[in-house]
């Protein structure tokens, strides 16, 4: 009986931690929707008007690049299975996030390194020349051609980003990630298989997207 009662006791401590859990997850995607929309700000302006600060202004953007990353990592640090260990089963789920990343933030470092020193040493226009507009964009100049192969890759790849950074919020909205006795639930049903339980999440993400949907029509 005592058994019993203390378990009984610990049950509503233990939800009101993983609720705990899934608030702090709601703010931190607020913070991450508002990363991106700014990356997606600069993605539309830096290459496309005048900045005699470009560098400055590309060094904001990596830095926020990076903070995203991080927001999403603290996101995922809050769920049931990262506080346990569980990181295989978690990480089946959001590997995408963790090349997404690194890429994009490299690609942005070459495509400004590229703009402020390299383009120019091979560009016909003298100086910082290159890096006016629409000088960079002019392909019949060697560095040109080369500067708009990189920017346009690299518009290519931040849609990525932002979808693979946007659908993992959406995810973690999920609150199977933080209450303890779906996970261990959906975890014995897989029998710790990384490729079922992904398939088992998946069907859920599915249904879970389909009632957000619904909830907004409505």
């Amino acid at each position: 009986m005592d058994t019993l009662s203390s378990t009984e006791d610990q049950a509503p401590p233990r939800k009101k931690r993983d609720d705990d859990h899934h608030r702090t997850n709601e703010g931190k995607t607020i913070i991450l929707f508002g990363l991106l929309l700014t990356d997606l700000v600069f993605n539309s302006t830096l290459e496309y008007d005048e900045w005699d600060s470009y560098p400055t202004m590309f060094g904001i953007q990596v830095f926020i690049e990076i903070c995203t990353f991080a927001v999403v990592f603290l996101m995922l640090c809050e769920t049931y299975p990262f506080r346990v260990g569980l990181l295989d089963a978690l990480l089946a789920e959001f590997r995408s996030i963790f090349w997404v990343h690194p890429l994009y933030v490299c690609w942005s470092l070459l495509v400004g390194i590229y703009r402020i020193f390299l383009g120019r040493q091979v560009s016909k226009y003298s100086g910082a020349g290159f890096r006016r507009l629409p000088n960079m964009w002019d392909t019949s100049d060697p560095a040109g051609e080369t500067y708009t192969y990189l920017s346009h890759t690299h518009k290519l790849l931040a849609a990525i980003y932002y979808f693979i950074n946007i659908r993992a919020a959406v995810r973690l909205g999920d609150g199977v990630y933080y209450a303890r006795e779906q996970w261990v639930k959906l975890y014995h049903r897989t029998g710790g298989s990384r490729h079922e339980l992904r398939k088992l999440l998946t069907k859920r993400h599915d249904e879970f997207e389909d009632d957000v949907g619904v909830e907004r029509e409505r």
